[in-house]
């Protein structure tokens, strides 16, 4: 495996853990299906809602 992919996997991971721990993430577009295309894909639009948490809200970090 190459090393900037396993960089670019990382620093996603990263994103990804920020985004959950400050906003809530809501889905209100029915159900969302998957198209694979070499690879997978959604088949619509991902609009999310990101709504954020006040500091109470917020997982304690570890």
């Amino acid at each position: 495996m190459c090393v900037g992919r396993r960089i670019a996997e990382k620093q996603l991971q990263i994103v990804i853990s920020k985004l959950v721990r400050n906003f809530k993430i809501e889905w209100h577009h029915g159900e969302m299906g998957m198209t694979f295309c070499v690879l997978h894909k959604p088949n619509m639009p991902a609009r999310f809602n990101f709504i954020e948490r006040s500091p109470s809200e917020r997982p304690m970090d570890p």
